[in-house]
Order: structure tokens, then C-alpha cells, then sequence
């Protein structure tokens, strides 16, 4: 069943290319799947199932996985010698070492070269202003999900970073600090852990230079008129209502604008804001006044509308029942995955009721062997996440294929390589 949907993909990428009369480009592919073939002898050879798995590697391991080009996940060493982190600093794809909670500031220089892909340190929750200073020579995509706080002075530091900072584990920020971080970082900044900010802050942040991923779950108006006129991608997918004020001065932004969580708009900001592809999401309560004021327009539970958060659980549970055995562990790591995701757009209830729309839907596309063809067909609402919000789904999703013997199966891993490849982690 795994291998016919990457089948089915590449049948449907054939087809649309045969379309447009363009050839279809098989290098890529080939090379890519020369590379994994390459990674499973080595973990063939290391006894596991994923890299994942690996607690120690030795000089000559870190000598081979070096040479496998693609993404490495190698959160399970909790340690990290200096010679490994400087061989491993050569490879090439984004690397994940998010189980390391310390590291010397040697490995540290050698790690921060590592220069064509991500680098992940989510294991990282306190770093000395000298390891802050390392981090900052650092040029691409960077994850330290793990800080909770950051001091003005630390922030100063951080705000060098040439490249993208993902720091969603950040739950306060002094305006000071903002003030800087707005100033002097270019590239994508995400602080979805950021649930408040003052009206100073958003104004600060408007000026900011890249993308920028905010938590915040409401929005004035002078805060939405200055956002307005930010340059690039701006995700505010924690804001549930806007008054008509600030949609018309959100609708005016040039970029691309991500405003997933919004629940209540007057018909004059759903409106305006319809230019920018932005829609209202209806919570329960709306659902059920409707629901009494016309009972002819009731659906059958069949025939629900699926979303994204549908199609993240039904992906989640097909993981989970890959190796055959959807355990109730399971069932609860999944629904507390998108209860946290959501915690400041839904209550669980309402995350755990579209886990029951969810999982009935994956039970009749288990029942009528459909399970890969519904994936395949909706695939592309989660296809819109970010990059970051894409890279939270593998994770969740090798976490859900750990849960059972702490070990991955074949089939697990297969599925997350396919999704891999699709998003080009």
C-alpha cells in the first residue's frame, strides 16, 4: 500500500506533465533515490530502522552518514563529540540533532558551518551568550524551539543571524528585545509561542526584514495597519476575529497572509479580505446555530468538509496503524499533538470533535481499502503548510512510529520518506 501511493504520485505527476508537453525530469529522482538507498545500507548495517534511532555514533559512522546527501535526523544522540560534529558539519541536507540538551562551544563552531540545509537544535534550552555568539555565524534555517526566554542582551547577540530563526518556544519577549530582533534580523522570523504583544511590538515587527510567523491571538487596528504594510509572507493564524478596520488594512498587504484561526468577520471584512484568499473558519457554536435554523441543509456525518486538521489526523492515524496496531497511547499522542497545536484558536473539545469527524472518516477508508487514495486526494491542504509547520508533521509523525517498541518499522519510515520527498525536507 506504501509503495502504490508514491506510485500514484508520480503516475499523477506524469500525467500533468504529459499535459503541458514538458518531459518529465528522472535525474532528480534517481539521484534521490540512489541516496536513500545508500542511507538503508547504512542503517541496515547499523542494526535500526531510522537514524533516528542511533543514541552514539562512532567516528567512522558519522564519516558515513556525512556522505549521505538528504535529510539527517539523528535527534536521537544526546551527545556529541568534536570530531563527529565537525565531519558531520560537511553533509549536505538539513540536519536534525534536537536530542543534544549541551554541546561545547568547539562542537558548536564546527556545527554552525554546516551551511546547505537546515540545522535543528530543539534540545537546546539554555545557551551561553559565547554559544549565542557561535550560533549567530550560522547562515541558513535555524530551529532553537527550545528556548524559553531570551534576555535583550541574548537577543542582541541572535539578531546577527544571517539566516531564518525559528523560535516558537519562546513564551516572553521584553519590547526591547523585539525592538531589536525587528531591527537587525533579516530573514524568516517565527515566534508562534509569542501569544500577546503590545501594539509597540507589532509596529516594531512590521518593519521587520522576511517572513514573519507571529502567535498572536488578537490584533488591533493600529497594530493591523501597520502589519499592513510588512514585506514578505505574514502568518497571524492565531487571531480569531478582526474588526472591519483592520481587515481593510490587512487587505492591502502586498505579500502572501496566513489566517487560518479566524472563526467571526463582518460580511464587509470577509469581504475585503476574500482578495487575499482569506476565509472564515465556522467554530462549533456557529455550526449548531445553523444547524437549528435550517434542518433541511443538515449533511449526513459522511459528508463533512474536510480541512486540514482532518487530513493531519487521518495522516497521523494511518502512521499509527502502519505497524498494525493503532494502541490507545496512540490515539491520545495524536489528539494532544493538535490540542497543542490549537491551543490558542480551540478549546479540546472542539479539536477532539473533528478528531471523531476524522477518525470516522479513516475507518471508512480502512473499511473500503480507500485509506492511500484519500491521502493521495487530499494531501494538498497540508502541502500549503509552511515549511516549518510541514517540518512539525514529520516530527509527529516519527515520534507516533517510536511509540510502539521505540522503534520504528520499515513501513513507518517508508511513509515518512514519502512525505519527505513530496515536501523536499
Amino acid at each position: 500500500l506504501l509503495k502504490s501511493i508514491m506510485e500514484e504520485w508520480e503516475i499523477e505527476m506524469s500525467e500533468v506533465t504529459s499535459d503541458d508537453g514538458e518531459e518529465e525530469d528522472t535525474d532528480d529522482d534517481s539521484e534521490e533515490d540512489e541516496e536513500e538507498r545508500k542511507l538503508n545500507q547504512l542503517l541496515t548495517k547499523y542494526g535500526v530502522d531510522s537514524e533516528s534511532e542511533l543514541t552514539s555514533i562512532t567516528i567512522e559512522q558519522a564519516k558515513e552518514l556525512a556522505s549521505y546527501n538528504g535529510t539527517l535526523d539523528l535527534s536521537g544522540l544526546a551527545t556529541l563529540t568534536e570530531k563527529s560534529a565537525e565531519i558531520l558539519a560537511k553533509h549536505r541536507g538539513n540536519l536534525m540533532l534536537d536530542g543534544l540538551t549541551s554541546i561545547s562551544d568547539k562542537a558548536m563552531e564546527f556545527i554552525v558551518s554546516h551551511s546547505d540545509g537546515f540545522l535543528s537544535l530543539d534540545g537546546l534550552t539554555n545557551l551561553s551568550d559565547k554559544a549565542l555568539q557561535i550560533l549567530s555565524l550560522h547562515k541558513e534555517l535555524l530551529y532553537l524551539n527550545g528556548l524559553t526566554s531570551l534576555s535583550d542582551k541574548a537577543a542582541s547577540i541572535l539578531s546577527k543571524h544571517k539566516g531564518s530563526l525559528v523560535l516558537n518556544g519562546l513564551t516572553e519577549l521584553s519590547e526591547k528585545a523585539i525592538d531589536i530582533l525587528a531591527l537587525n534580523h533579516r530573514g524568516y522570523l517565527s515566534l508562534d509561542g509569542l501569544t500577546s504583544l503590545s501594539d509597540k511590538s507589532l509596529v516594531a515587527l512590521a518593519n521587520h526584514d522576511g517572513d514573519l510567523y507571529l502567535g498572536i491571538t488578537s490584533l488591533s487596528d493600529k497594530a493591523a495597519l501597520a502589519l499592513s504594510n510588512h514585506k514578505g509572507e505574514l502568518s497571524l493564524k492565531g487571531v480569531t476575529t478582526l474588526s472591519d478596520k483592520a481587515a481593510f488594512a490587512l487587505a492591502k498587504h502586498e505579500g502572501e497572509i496566513n489566517m487560518d484561526g479566524l472563526t467571526s468577520l463582518s460580511d464587509k471584512a470577509a469581504e475585503a479580505l476574500a482578495v487575499k484568499g482569506i476565509s472564515i473558519s465556522q467554530d462549533e457554536e456557529s455550526e449548531e446555530e445553523e444547524s437549528e435554523e435550517d434542518e433541511s441543509e443538515k449533511t449526513d456525518d459522511s459528508e463533512i468538509k474536510i480541512n486540514d486538521t482532518h487530513v493531519e489526523f487521518f495522516l497521523y492515524l494511518t502512521m499509527g496503524k502502519t505497524d498494525d496496531d493503532l494502541s490507545d497511547d496512540e490515539i491520545s499522542t495524536i489528539i494532544n499533538f493538535l490540542v497543542e497545536k490549537y491551543k490558542n484558536q480551540a478549546n479540546r473539545n472542539i479539536i477532539e470533535k473533528i478528531f471523531d469527524e476524522s477518525f470516522k472518516w479513516w475507518l471508512d477508508s480502512l473499511k473500503n481499502g480507500t485509506v492511500y487514495d484519500e491521502l493521495n486526494k487530499n494531501l494538498n491542504l497540508l502541502d500549503e503548510f509552511s515549511s516549518n509547520e510541514k517540518l512539525v508533521v514529520i516530527k509527529n509523525l516519527k515520534k507516533i512510529s517510536l511509540l510502539d517498541k521505540n522503534k520504528a518499522t520499515k513501513d513507518e519510515n517508508e511513509l515518512i520518506q514519502i512525505l519527505n520527498k513530496r515536501w523536499g525536507i
